[in-house]
């Protein structure tokens, strides 16, 4: 499939995940981190042949890279290949010496708060394709890019369903963003995304775009997100003073969160 749509790729998150394949069933194990939360997401699933469940939780989360082994098998390997092409994603080979869990306890230890207990992650480490692809990042954050996650890291598991699954051929036929090859056709500035983009700021258009590629599948939380647009669209008052008094002074909260850390860490250097 041609990748025409603009998925922007999230260049705050990377991904790991390890394939492993028994008696023709694939289960995936898969471990996010985000540089300005300082947080992990783990997850594992059961995928099929075409790998549409992967597709899609690369179009919900939009990873800048992703670290992944060989399946050993030439035509999956290439199917994988062809994913990452079409979500814009970095493929990074990663031999799979470095999935190996012996030490993980230890490594965590070291990455999670120092009043918080190491027994609070048994059920993310019963996730066991998933703990080696945390493996991964842990090794990768501390020696590659000397990022400095000591003591300060979140550790979560990510659930899939409270998503609807989206994969690339249902954002092409339901035409949720714009074409990028054809800027200035009628279909290009018809999409989703450009009818619905009205938004004033920059955390604006970057919500909109989460909630089109991972729409709700919770009707309560469908309808508290609705209601809660209704009355900005209604209510001039309100939207007025929430943008002029908060929104217009309010920075991305995960951005000054992160930039607030580093002078911390510095200051502790000093």
């Amino acid at each position: 499939m041609e990748n025409n749509e603009t998925v922007e790729v999230n260049n705050d998150e990377i991904l790991c995940l390890f394939i492993d394949t028994k008696k023709y069933q694939k289960t995936i194990g898969v471990c996010f981190y985000n540089y300005l939360k300082y947080e992990f997401l783990m997850t594992e699933f059961i995928d099929n042949g075409y790998f549409t469940a992967l597709e899609s939780l690369f179009i919900q989360k939009r990873p800048c890279k992703c670290f992944f082994n060989s399946t050993t098998d030439l035509v999956d390997d290439e199917k994988v290949l062809n994913l990452f092409k079409m979500c814009n994603i970095e493929p990074i080979l990663t031999d799979k010496k470095k999935y190996d869990i012996t030490n993980l306890k230890e490594e965590l230890k070291s990455i999670i708060p120092q009043n918080d207990d190491i027994r609070n992650y048994d059920k993310h480490l019963e996730l066991e394709n998933a703990s080696k692809c945390l493996m991964v990042l842990i090794n990768y954050l501390k020696f590659k890019e000397d990022e400095d996650i000591n003591y300060q890291c979140s550790i979560n598991i990510y659930n899939m369903n409270l998503y609807m699954r989206l994969d690339k051929a249902a954002i092409t036929a339901l035409n949720i963003l714009p074409n990028k090859k054809n800027t200035h056709s009628y279909n290009n500035n018809t999409s989703l995304l450009k009818f619905l983009d009205k938004c004033n700021t920059s955390i604006g258009s970057k919500k909109l775009v989460s909630w089109l590629t991972q729409p709700l599948t919770n009707a309560l939380e469908i309808n508290q997100r609705l209601n809660i647009v209704e009355t900005f669209i209604n209510e001039d008052d309100i939207r007025n003073s929430v943008f002029c008094n908060y929104l217009k002074r309010i920075p991305e909260l995960d951005k000054l969160n992160h930039y607030l850390k580093e002078i911390n860490k510095n200051n502790d250097i000093r």
